[in-house]
C-alpha cells in the first residue's frame, strides 16, 4: 500500500506520479494506492501494520511519519537523509542509501 501524495491535501496527478501508478500496478493485484488519507484513516492502517518504508529525498529536519510509525512499534525502513538518519533507535529501524 502506498499513502501519501505529493502535496499535503492534495490527491492531484502529474507526470511523476502516473508513472509510480503505472509502475505500482505492475507489482499485482495485493496492492493499492490510497493518496491522501486523513489522520483518522491512517491510524487505522497504522495500527494494521507491521513494517512501513519512508523513501524520503528530502532533507526534512525530522520525520513525523517515523515518529508515528515508533508509536504503533511499526519496523521502519527510511532513507538516509535529514533527519530520519539520526533517529535510528531500536532493532525495528533500517536505513537505505537513495
Amino acid at each position: 500500500m502506498v499513502i501519501g501524495s505529493k502535496k499535503l491535501g492534495s490527491n492531484s496527478i502529474d507526470k511523476f506520479s502516473k508513472t509510480i501508478l503505472r509502475d505500482f500496478d505492475k507489482i499485482g493485484k495485493r496492492t493499492s494506492v490510497t493518496g491522501y488519507i486523513n489522520q483518522d484513516q491512517l491510524n487505522n492502517i497504522m495500527k494494521k501494520s507491521s513494517i512501513i518504508i519512508i523513501p524520503s529525498t528530502w532533507e526534512e529536519p525530522f520525520g513525523l511519519v517515523a515518529a508515528e510509525a515508533m508509536s504503533y512499534g511499526i519496523a521502519i525502513i527510511a532513507s538516509n537523509s535529514g533527519g530520519l538518519k539520526e533517529i535510528k533507535v531500536s532493532k525495528l529501524f533500517a536505513q537505505l542509501e537513495i
